[in-house]
């Protein structure tokens, strides 16, 4: 229950490209949290952050109209409750809360007790990195999911069949949350770690998911590579369309082959092979 500051824009429009842009950077800074108004949008960070990152904030939003108001602490989890729609990709994937209405029968059913954990499907990444995991094989695999948020992307490797998951985040809110998404989904072979890349060091798997921020993907690629076996997968998300090309040249240099791109607005996921040797 941490105070929040709230940034409110009043332009550019929420869910324009040049919007898009803009909170993609600032979660990058820290931020945690975004909503839409009647004009625009507001961005949410925890006023220790905040504070913390004042220069770099003001530096990127140069230019920018916006106000501030200072949220005492209050329990987020509640108040994001109430605006927490269920989330449906494509006819395959529902992901909803224990308080919506019945729905039809979907393949796989995702329940999530959300908090202001990231990850919760209404993300284009989130829901990114769950259409390209059904188009991989992980009947009998062992998955990593890196930056887990709320645990989406760690149940759905469960549920497409990885007979065993690690779930792993440095915030132990994520981790909270994660558990008890674990639990509601009576998910029994996913085990959840609080942490970052450095515990990869004993570590492999097959496929390795990372839906977090591009310069964290960078600087933890060779950490990925080295748990990830031979043969198998890199599913990652997290950065806009203008930033695949690291990606790709970071790939290349690891003899990695890029075998799909997914774009949702100006996001982007894309899947990367280790190739036998």
């Amino acid at each position: 229950m941490d105070a929040m500051t709230e940034m409110v824009f009043d332009a550019p429009a929420a869910g324009s490209e040049e919007a898009d842009i803009l909170t993609a950077r600032m979660f990058e800074l820290g931020a945690e949290g975004v909503t839409e108004n009647e004009n625009g949008f507001s961005v949410f960070w925890p006023d220790e952050v905040y504070r913390l990152k004042q220069e770099e904030i003001m530096h990127l939003i140069a230019g920018y109209t916006f106000r501030t108001i200072v949220h005492a602490p209050r329990n987020w989890n509640s108040e994001w409750e109430k605006n927490y729609p269920p989330v449906i990709i494509g006819d395959q994937i529902l992901v909803h809360a224990p308080f919506h209405n019945a729905f039809p029968d979907f393949p796989y059913r995702i329940l999530i007790h959300p908090g202001m954990a990231f990850g919760t499907g209404h993300h284009s990444t989130t829901a990114l990195m769950l259409r390209l995991m059904t188009e991989i094989n992980m009947t009998g695999k062992t998955v990593i999911d890196m930056g887990c948020g709320s645990g989406v992307l760690a149940i759905m490797a469960s549920l497409l069949g990885a007979s065993e998951v690690t779930a792993i985040d440095n915030d132990r809110n994520s981790v909270e949350n994660t558990r008890l998404n674990i639990g509601a989904n009576h998910r029994s072979n996913i085990i959840c770690l609080e942490g970052d890349a450095t515990l990869l060091k004993d570590k492999k798997a097959g496929i390795i998911l990372a839906n977090i921020t591009r310069n964290i993907l960078l600087s933890d690629f060779d950490s990925y590579y080295q748990s990830l076996l031979t043969g198998g997968f890199l599913i990652i998300s997290g950065f806009l369309k203008d930033d695949l090309g690291f990606f790709t040249r970071k790939s290349y240099e690891y003899g990695m082959t890029e075998k799909n791109v997914l774009y949702e607005k100006e996001w982007t996921a894309a899947v990367y092979h280790k190739p036998e040797k």
